[in-house]
């Protein structure tokens, strides 16, 4: 997101508005296909600090694509069967729906819903707009109504004659659904709500027999306002003032390894047994190098799917330090937004 490397250039991208307040006007929202062919359909972001946008369209490009934004000349990525929608764009929260459906042996849909905050490009995590004592209530909030669809369906269903082979194999797929942890779930920023949506119950296999597909919980401003941080009611309400959150979680990161060798890096957020995701580039080279590690108490231990040299960085707020290992070679590593 925020990077050393140019970004969408003027090949691609109309020339950026270089704006200096904290939060003055929503940002541009492009189709990609106005320079790279109909059917290209794919969100383009300028105008605003010329930062913060770079930051973001280098958010969408890795996130969606692991590949970081191109430049002019550089390959566009395959978008065919993606399409997207502006949820909210305001002088604090751009929010976006990027869809994508694809098929191959199978059919499939899915869907992201990343939002950012306008001022400094920052990926928004429910972690950002939530305290943690919120986020529990809304999990539970989720999760009690997504069980409650369930129990719902299945009374219906039972209704039906045994003879009624498609409604006895629903009953099957939602009995062994059992409830998980409670999760605040895939997070959509509207502009006068927030939407938690939890996961289907059904796999891919599956999925021609789920008529509930994922469950959504929209949650309006009001309800959220008591268990929102500083940060997300300045956000999400306008009020009041917070710093940018101190996390490298969910966000892209830039620097170097050995002091000299420019990278550009991106982490996933931690999933609930601290293993965790994450990606990234030579600036020279661009190609992406894929990660799969852990966070233990402030650490970070990654290793390169491919080679498997491992990174081990400590968490310095929203920077990371550490070193990079191959044998014998140690180098230093670091990035910060």
């Amino acid at each position: 997101m925020r990077f050393a490397a140019t970004l969408l250039s003027a090949a691609l991208l109309p020339p950026l508005a270089f704006g200096t307040a904290a939060h003055a006007a929503p940002l541009d929202v492009r189709d990609l296909s106005a320079t790279a062919g109909a059917g290209a359909h794919f969100p383009v972001i300028a105008g605003g600090n010329a930062k913060a946008t770079e930051r973001i369209n280098q958010a969408l490009f890795i996130g969606h694509f692991a590949q970081m934004a191109p430049r002019a000349g550089d390959a566009v990525p395959p978008i065919d069967g993606m399409s997207y929608r502006v949820l909210r764009n305001d002088s604090h929260v751009l929010s976006l729906q990027l869809d994508n459906d694809q098929c191959g042996n199978t059919c499939g849909h899915s869907s992201a819903t990343p939002a950012f905050d306008v001022a400094s490009g920052r990926h928004l995590l429910a972690d950002d707009l939530f305290t943690a004592q919120g986020r529990e209530a809304i999990a539970r909030k989720a999760l009690d109504a997504r069980t409650a669809a369930k129990r719902a369906e299945l009374a219906t269903l039972r209704r039906q004659p045994a003879t009624d082979m498609d409604a006895q194999d629903k009953i099957g797929l939602y009995e062994a659904c059992k409830p998980g942890p409670a999760l605040v779930g895939r997070m959509r920023v509207e502009a006068q709500a927030v939407v938690f949506v939890q996961p289907r119950c059904a796999n891919r296999a599956q999925r021609q027999l789920d008529d509930l597909g994922d469950h959504e919980s929209r949650m309006p401003m009001a309800e959220l306002r008591p268990w929102m941080s500083d940060y997300g009611r300045l956000l999400l309400l306008g009020e009041g003032s917070a710093p940018e959150p101190a996390s490298p979680f969910g966000q892209v990161l830039h620097g170097s390894i050995d002091a000299k060798l420019p990278i550009t890096l991106s982490l996933g957020e931690p999933r609930a047994d601290g293993k965790v995701d994450g990606v990234y580039f030579y600036d020279r080279y661009r190609a992406p190098i894929m990660l799969a590690g852990r966070v233990r108490d402030g650490t970070v231990e990654l290793e390169e799917r491919a080679s498997h040299a491992r990174l081990r960085l400590k968490t310095e707020g929203a920077a990371l330090r550490g070193d990079w290992r191959s044998g014998q070679k140690t180098l230093p590593v670091a990035v910060a937004p």
